[in-house]
């Protein structure tokens, strides 16, 4: 699976249930429909997700960009110990996760 932003931007690409930078570092994790960041805070959650911090209210989506041309990703790093889960949410941009 790639991850695309809203813009169109490719950012990078999930193996497993691991997320990875378009260059290969490994940027976070998937866990009953959450995504978590280094940190292991939540940033993102799927409508069907269980298990984590309560969800907010879901605005109206905005309109999608044009997908970028998915670039060859880079080698996966070798990931880290996964952090303990948090039940509060990060305070970063999705797409930090990223590295964007």
């Amino acid at each position: 699976m790639t991850f695309f932003a809203w813009n169109g931007a490719h950012l990078g690409f999930k193996d497993g249930n691991e997320l990875y930078q378009v260059n290969g570092k490994w940027s976070g994790f998937l866990y009953n429909g959450f995504i978590y960041d280094v940190r292991g805070y939540p940033v993102l959650f799927r409508q069907n997700a269980f298990g984590g911090p309560i969800k907010p209210i879901r605005a109206i989506k905005p309109v999608r960009g044009i997908r970028q041309i998915k670039f060859i990703h880079g080698i996966r790093s070798i990931k880290p110990i996964r952090p303990i889960r948090q039940l509060s949410w990060s305070n970063c941009d999705p797409t930090e996760i990223f590295g964007k």
